[in-house]
């Protein structure tokens, strides 16, 4: 998959774990803002639908497949 130096195996994991955090704020930001949206009073006229939030999370999915994507070809340069 990647070099076997140390360096670049510690680098690997720390992008790795960065990418986790952050694809798991942005997962609970996207959460408290469909929740907040559907507890919103009543005169909401266009209260989230089941399409949104599946549009939202395919597009979280897309930015952290292309960020691991990168991460991998960085390696493959690497190596």
């Amino acid at each position: 998959m990647f070099s076997e130096s140390p360096l670049v195996q510690k680098l690997y994991e720390r992008l790795s774990h960065k990418i986790k955090v952050v694809s798991q704020n942005i997962d609970d930001k996207v959460q408290s803002a469909i929740t907040d949206r559907a507890s919103a009073p009543s005169d909401n006229l266009n209260p989230p639908t089941y399409l949104d939030e599946m549009l939202i999370l395919q597009t979280l999915k897309t930015i952290e497949s292309k960020a691991k994507n990168k991460i991998e070809q960085s390696d493959k340069s690497w190596s």
